[in-house]
Parts: C-alpha cells; structure tokens; sequence
C-alpha cells in the first residue's frame, strides 16, 4: 500500500483531519507553495533601522532619486500627488491628530503633506515630524473697504473679496465679500485679515504666500462674477496690507475657488482613483475633494451611508466602502454627483488597514471572514478554508494588510498557536499561515516590492518581504490523516528534495567557510598589508594604505558572508494513530525504512525544513515504493 504526496496546496483548517483533499495538510506554516511543491518562503531582508517602538503604518517617500521610510506609531494613509510628474513629489497623509497647540485642527485628525522643496532646502535628510504642511487653506475674514479716491465717473459699486495662496500655487476659498460704492476710476483700498489671526502660521506648517483680490463685475448674461483684480505678496504674519486697486481695473480671470474648502475636521483613509480623485471618510460620511487638487474639499461633494464607515477601498473609480454594516459601491461622472449602491450582504468591517484594494476587488476582514468586494457583490473568500472559530483565532481587528504577488496576506499579532497571520491566493487555491508577527506592511509598486516592520534583537527594522534569495525561514507541514482500509505497517519512505538546489547553497555555504577563516586571518594579524608602497605593515585602511578603489570609502578589508539557509536537511516524522513513531533528518533522495512492531490505519507524515521538497512516498514494501 502507496501513500504519495506530490503536490502541496497548505490548509484547510475548517475541514477535519482526515476530510483534507490530498494536497492539502492539517499545518501549513511559512510555505512556499508556488511550484506545487514545498519550500520554506523567503526570509525578509534587512533595509533599515527604525527607533524604538511600535508602529501602526509605513510609508517609503521618494524624493528625485532618494527614498526615505515613514513609519508613524498611529494607521496613517498616504497617497501620492494625482499629477502626474508632480514637481513637488507631493504626498498627502490622514490618520495623525493634530497635536500643535493653537492649531485650527488641533484635537483633530487632519491631513499633512510631504513636499521635496521642505527637505533640508531640497537635498539631504528627511524629518517626518517636521518636514510637511498643513494640506487645504483657510478663508479670510471680510475685508476692510475705503474709497482711495484720486478719480471720477459715474458711482459704481463692487464687491471685494480675496483668497490665500500657498507658495505652490494653491488657492483657497473666498473671504465673505464686502461691498462698496465709489466713482469708477477711484482707487478702492483692501485690507485683508492677517496669517497670524487666521492660524495660518509657519508655526502650525501653514506656507502661505500672498493674497489674491476679486472685484465683482457684471458679465455679459447680465450676472455679477468676481475676477481678478491684483494680489499681495505677504510680507509677514501679522501683515494685513492694504492694496490700492482701481475700481474700473480691467478684470482678469474668474474667481474658480469658490467652493475650495479644507479638508474636513477628522478625515481618515485616503485612498486615490484613476480619474484624479482622492477619497476620504469622516464619520459616515464619504469626501471627495477637487480632482487633481487634494487640498481643495467641497462640501458639495460628499455622499452619506447608514453606517459609520470604516475604512475605503477603490475598483477603478469606484470607492468601496467598508462600514460596520453594509459594504457599498459609491460612483459618479464628477464629485458633486456622487451616487451608492448597497451590497446586500451583511458583512461589517473590523479593521481599516485589513482593507486591500487589488486589480477588479477589494479585499477586507469582515466579522466572519475575508470580505471579498467586486462591482457584482461581495463573498466570504475565507468560507472555503476557515469557520468562524478559525477566524476568530487570527483576531482580525488588528490585521496590516497588503495584495502582493498575486496574493491576500494578513499580518498580525501571535496568538495562542504561535500564529501570526496568513497568505491566501485565490487564483492557485493555497493557503497557509505565518508565524512571525510584523507590524506594518507597505507595497513600493514602483520596484514590485513589500517591506514590513519586523523586530530585529529588540530593534523595530524594515524589511523587504521575501527579500533573500538563498535564506529561507523554517517551514512546516503536517499532511492529512491518512485513513486506510486495514491494518499495516508502513515499512520504507522517501523525501525527494531537489538536490539541484541543495547543492547551490552546499557552495555557498562552503564559501562562507573559506571567507570565515579568511576573516579570522586579517583580524588575527590585525588588518591587511599596506601597498602603497608595498610593506609588512598590516592595516585595517586609512587614506593612502591602499590605490584607490581597493576598498569601500568608511568600510573595512572584510569580506561580508552570502546570507544562506542555517541547514540543508528536512526533518521527517511519522505519525500512526496519531503518536509521533519516527522521526529522522532526511539530506538525499535515497529511501530510508521505517520502524517494525506496529500496525495502523491512520498516518500522518510531517516535514520540517528550510530547502525544497518535490514530493514525499511510503509504502509497505520497496516494491511498492519502487512503482
């Protein structure tokens, strides 16, 4: 009797022992299981040192040619400027209570913007704390009016009104206009509200940089419209100039801003849309601002659900909103068209940053399972592999999500079992689950890369997800229970493991042997000999020991190891009526016999390891392991 395991597709926790389809396994832990065979995933790799800690979100912010990592305590949501080859390399960021005291939002979530023009003049480091502003611009207060005289003409009457712009050009709304009555070549002098009494400062990471003034004018159908007339460029906070405009200017363009509020108090998790859009929620409330111009909200163009939401995800330009109740589709041709549609399956959200957004779904954990949202309804995608219980031990609420590669992968804190999240690929039917807890989770589109918080010896550090390509973390897989029709004893097995592989890392382990006792040489004679000129002096560098280019600038003469698998063996256990009979450390494709003296008719095989596996067999006789 032949037991053969040949493919390896993870778990199906919700399914007993014995009910598992073949290539599916009761443990499926860190398993690569894109081949169809069994491999340990990919250790991450190191990238950068992050202060102590604990975090929330992560962000890598490119500037030019130079990234820098945002890693934020709370679940900050960033998206990046809609214009295209933005000049500023903007991003703009929700989810962090204004905490500056005499803000205008202080006490509230706002959203904070990055720019490449606050990073140390334009080059060098980049402070996340520091180097932003504050996204949207307030309105004045109605402008003072008097009549400058110094002309004639027949009485007419304007209405003034002016706007603030930032020093990359944003315009915000209007101040109330103030009307006034004066002969029509007279000057009209305004006197605009100062940054200071506005809560404009640099203090609160305000970047205002002039007034612009509108008269009101009537246009050929008969309406008065505000154009422009002049601006100011602002001298200081507390200045409130007065600029002398003649009422009979010649108008320029129409005032466009009219409805160019600031974002909401409290808004939370942007998300961005292919049609220039970006979203965000307060409450249960949608706001979408002024395509192509985030910092521009009108109140006009929002949307109210039934349900607090709780977070946003996007199919092409329609936001998907995730709520405690429903979930539900919101469209329109513009912002101030916004319309909903419920999905009529009851599947509340539990965590914003479980929120995924893929190619034509969205993705989510729901209070049953992952909600997947397509523009036709939504589905358990989880309901084939977890029940309810199984769910419930991954606790959900604090899922770091990401879709990467073609897969759903869910980071979260280790629960009882020693779990840590999961990964499940809808398209290949495989799942299996992790067991080393990360924090935060960011996908960099741009390099077809993910990178995680992970500890490091007590350090929080990024990682690239899977970044090593020689290093693996331990996997393990424990198959179904086998039930066979009588009694037998399973005499004979073999683990093919692909030895190609395993001897690619047998050398470069070898390597790193030669390179060890290479390294021990140079610090046992402390350094390496000068050449320049040669000498018997031993050195470890110093400008001019060496030609240039023999070392890298600030390095050392050591050679740094290749980051390898720790063990080139699988372990293989042999469990009958499900008691641990064998166990034995497998390094050939050779077959190996089992132990004698027993007869069962449950089996289960388990394999633990690091390098892969192609297949597992065992069977009663050679005979049969043979065909």
């Amino acid at each position: 009797m032949l037991i053969r395991i040949d493919q390896f597709k993870g778990t199906i926790p919700k399914l007993q022992t014995d009910k598992l389809p073949n290539p599916y396994g009761q443990v499926s832990i860190n398993c690569d299981l894109d081949s169809g065979g069994l491999a340990g995933i990919n250790q991450v790799k190191f990238t950068e040192a992050l202060p102590a800690g604990s975090y929330g979100s992560l962000f890598q912010y490119n500037k030019l040619t130079t990234n820098f990592w945002v890693a934020y305590a709370e679940e900050a949501y960033f998206v990046k400027s809609p214009l295209a080859n933005d000049q500023y390399d903007r991003v703009y960021i929700s989810g962090i209570e204004q905490d500056i005291s005499g803000h205008p939002n202080e006490g509230e979530k706002d959203i904070r913007v990055f720019s490449n023009d606050l990073i140390d003049g334009g080059a060098g480091t980049h402070d996340q704390d520091e180097d932003w502003y504050t996204c949207g611009v307030l309105a004045g207060t109605q402008p003072s009016l008097a009549d400058g005289g110094g002309g004639s003409g027949a009485s007419v009457t304007r209405a003034v009104t002016y706007t603030y712009v930032t020093s990359r050009g944003e315009e915000g709304p209007p101040a109330p206009p103030q009307t006034i009555t004066v002969n029509e070549s007279d000057d009209i002098d305004v006197t605009f509200q100062s940054l200071a009494s506005v809560g404009m400062t640099a203090d609160n990471h305000y970047d205002i940089e002039k007034v612009r003034v509108y008269f009101s004018f009537r246009g050929n159908t008969g309406l008065d419209t505000f154009n422009y007339v002049g601006e100011h460029t602002i001298s200081s906070e507390s200045d409130t100039g007065t600029i002398d405009i003649a009422a009979n200017t010649t108008p320029g363009e129409a005032l466009a801003t009219t409805d160019y509020d600031p974002p909401p108090d409290g808004i939370d998790g942007l998300i961005q849309l292919p049609n220039g859009w970006v979203a965000g929620f307060v409450g249960n409330r949608i706001h979408v601002c002024v395509p192509y111009a985030p910092y521009a909200w009108p109140e006009t163009y929002t949307r109210d659900l039934p349900y607090p939401i709780i977070g946003l995800g996007a199919i092409g330009t329609t936001i998907v909103a995730i709520t405690t109740g429903f979930p539900y589709l919101v469209y329109g041709n513009t912002p101030d068209t916004l319309r909903d549609q419920k999905i009529n399956n009851y599947f509340p959200g539990v965590a914003g940053k479980s929120i995924v957004s893929a190619r034509n779904a969205v993705y989510y954990a729901g209070a049953d399972g992952l909600i997947k949202v397509t523009q036709s309804g939504a589905m358990n995608a989880t309901d084939g592999f977890l029940k309810k219980a199984d769910w419930d031990g991954y606790v959900p609420s604090v899922f770091h999500s990401a879709y990467f590669d073609g897969a759903y992968i869910a980071f979260a804190s280790v629960n009882s079992d020693g779990i840590a999240g999961f990964v499940l690929d809808e398209n290949e039917e495989t799942f299996f689950n992790l067991d080393v807890e990360r924090e935060a989770v960011f996908v960099a589109e741009n390099e077809a890369k993910m990178y995680v918080i992970q500890d490091n010896a007590g350090t929080p550090s990024v990682y690239e997800w899977r970044g090593e390509t020689l290093d693996y973390l331990q996997y393990r897989f424990k198959s179904k229970k086998f039930m066979l029709p009588k009694l037998v004893n399973m005499s004979v097995a073999r683990v093919h493991l692909d030895l190609e592989e395993i001897a690619r890392l047998a050398a470069l382990i070898g390597d790193n042997d030669d390179i060890i006792v290479a390294n021990e040489t140079i610090l046992t004679n402390g350094g390496v000999q000068r050449n320049n000129p040669p000498t018997t002096e031993y050195t470890f560098g110093g400008i001019g020991d060496f030609p240039w280019n023999t070392y890298e600038f600030n390095g050392d003469p050591l050679t740094s190891l290749a980051a390898v698998a720790a063990s080139l063996e699988v372990t293989f256990n042999l469990y009958a009526d499900s008691e641990l009979i064998f166990s034995k450390n497998v390094s050939t494709n050779k077959a190996f016999k089992l132990p004698k003296g027993y007869k069962s008719k449950r089996y289960e095989v388990e394999l633990i390891g690091q390098v892969p596996v192609r297949s597992v067999d065992m069977a009663t006789t050679m005979k049969e392991l043979a065909s």
